[in-house]
């Protein structure tokens, strides 16, 4: 297992558009993330239904302390209106897909906002840490957007050189 060093090489665990995750595989994640990994959960619960969206949140909370409010469609928003404003890894806006996820945190935590309430934060835990994308950025890579890999190769090379020496937070 990797051993918190300034400027070790992070394990890093992806979750894509993830929706259905047990509390057994919660809490495996939760000790790797003690132990030093990085999570990126990124929020598939616009794609659950109202039951399992809820069911999905309270585990957030309880096991990662991630207060994720249920999913709001933005499909009837005007497209101009799409876009999520990323704060870190980098300044930029991303396109939305679809619903954002909201998550309440703390504003040292949060690093992307739509429409000014936050739908991604970076909360560390232990000697690791998770990173929750309350709007699915792998929609955006998958449509090869420019931003969006952008945005997502930064994050990644952030978190492999250990995102606590991150003079942005």
């Amino acid at each position: 297992m990797l051993k918190k060093k300034t400027g070790a090489r992070q394990n890093i665990i992806i979750l894509p558009a993830s929706r259905d995750l047990s509390d057994r595989s919660a809490s495996e994640l939760l000790r790797k993330v003690l132990a030093g990994a990085w999570l990126i959960y990124e929020s598939g619960l616009c794609f659950s239904s109202k039951d399992e969206s809820l069911r999905q949140c309270r585990l957030l909370r309880e096991i990662f302390g991630l207060d994720v409010a249920p999913p709001l469609s933005i499909s009837g928003l005007a497209p101009k209106t799409f876009y999520v404003q990323y704060l870190w890894p980098l300044e930029k806006l991303v396109r939305s897909f679809h619903a954002i996820t909201p998550v309440r945190c703390a504003p040292e935590e949060t690093i992307a906002e739509f429409q000014g309430m936050p739908v991604c934060a970076r909360r560390f835990l232990g000697n690791g840490g998770v990173v929750y994308l309350g709007s699915m950025l792998g929609a955006g890579l998958f449509a090869e957007e420019r931003e969006a890999h952008r945005i997502g190769n930064a994050m990644l090379a952030g978190l492999r050189q250990g995102a606590r020496n991150d003079s942005n937070f």
